[in-house]
């Protein structure tokens, strides 16, 4: 099986980014005030949490609305936000279930695992959503893994 990946990212709002590019700069401002005042300690305190903002609105925006799902050989991927990540291995997996706005996935050891399509927008439920479902068939059919949509 082809490896195959479903990038279901949301975009990050440009006000979003703003706030905190504007919350960062007034942080750092704030910081070198407090610097000219021999304020030494809350200065630190204010430039760090300036920086991490700086930070925030430069690298983590992008990865907040991460949404990507990969398909292969090994299993089923998932890469959800900046931090949370998800590999089920196609022996693990019981049965999926393809409803209307969910995706569910029985694990052998009782657990489910659900993917949430109401989150996404309009053009991913047309475009990308047939595309996920055709490949994770296919998939399921070549490990002999129940699949029943409702």
């Amino acid at each position: 099986m082809e490896k195959q990946t479903f990038d279901l990212s949301g975009e990050t709002v440009p006000a979003q980014r703003y706030l905190y590019i504007g919350m960062s700069v007034v942080h750092l401002i704030n910081s070198s005030l407090a610097f000219q005042r021999h304020d030494y300690i809350y200065g630190t305190i204010i430039l760090i949490l300036g920086l991490v903002l700086l930070l925030i609105s430069a690298v983590f925006l992008n990865a907040m609305n991460r949404y990507i799902i990969t398909l292969d050989a090994d299993g089923i991927h998932f890469v959800l936000g900046v931090f949370k990540k998800k590999d089920l291995p196609w022996n693990a997996v019981s049965a999926i279930h393809i409803k209307m706005l969910d995706l569910e996935i029985d694990l052998k050891d009782g657990r489910r695992e659900e993917i949430h399509f109401g989150r996404w927008t309009y053009e991913q439920n047309q475009t990308i959503k047939p595309g996920l479902i055709d490949a994770l068939r296919a998939a399921t059919e070549t490990h002999s893994i129940p699949t029943n949509q409702e």
